[in-house]
C-alpha cells in the first residue's frame, strides 16, 4: 500500500495488528497514525495532535489502543485519544520506545530513561530506574517479551532485564 491506495505517508514507524484484525500503521509523515479497518478495508487517518511520531504500538484487554511516541503515550478508545501520558504526569521521560501489556491491570511502559508500570484500573504510574533494580535504562525500541511463566524481558542498551512477576506482584 502506498499514497495511491490511501496511506498517508511512506516513512513507517510502527506496526501492529489489534484484538479485530485492524492493521494500525505509524510513521514520521502527515497525520502520524492510521487504522487500516479489517471490515471495511480501508485506511482511516486518525487525529492524534501534532508532534506525536508513533514508535509503538499495543492493546489492553480494555481495548484500549496505546501508541507510544517521541513525546509522550497516547491511549485511544473508539478511534479518539482519551489518555494522554508524559513526564509531566509520571512518566520518566517522553520518548516511549516500547509497550507491554501484563495481565488486565498493567501495562509496561519502555522509554530512553526507564520503565514505567502504568496501572489500568487505578491510573497510577510506578517507575523502575537502576535505584530500584532495573538496571537497563534504556530500553530499546519494541525489545520486550513475555515468556511461557509471565516473567517479561525488556532488551536495553546494557543486555538484556528480566522482571520476575512471581516476586513482583503488587
Amino acid at each position: 500500500y502506498s499514497p495511491e491506495n490511501g496511506l498517508p505517508g511512506t516513512s513507517i514507524t510502527a506496526l501492529y495488528c489489534d484484538r479485530e484484525n485492524n492493521i494500525w500503521i505509524g510513521s514520521e509523515e502527515k497525520a502520524g497514525l492510521t487504522k487500516f479497518d479489517s471490515s471495511t478495508g480501508k485506511f482511516k487517518i486518525l487525529k492524534i495532535g501534532e508532534g506525536y511520531i508513533p514508535q509503538t504500538i499495543a492493546q489492553t484487554p480494555d481495548h484500549r489502543i496505546w501508541v507510544g511516541t517521541t513525546s509522550g503515550l497516547l491511549g485511544l478508545k473508539n478511534d479518539s485519544v482519551v489518555t494522554v501520558l508524559n513526564e509531566i504526569n509520571g512518566l520518566l521521560s517522553d520518548n516511549v520506545k516500547l509497550l507491554q501489556p501484563q495481565g488486565d491491570n498493567f501495562l509496561y511502559i519502555g522509554t530512553n530513561a526507564g520503565l514505567n508500570r502504568y496501572n489500568l484500573s487505578d491510573s497510577t504510574i510506578a517507575s523502575f530506574t537502576r535505584r530500584n533494580g532495573f538496571p537497563g535504562i534504556e530500553t530499546r525500541q519494541n525489545a520486550v517479551v513475555t515468556d511461557s511463566k509471565g516473567d517479561i524481558w525488556f532488551g536495553t542498551v546494557n543486555g538484556v532485564t528480566r522482571r520476575s512477576e512471581t516476586y513482583a506482584a503488587g
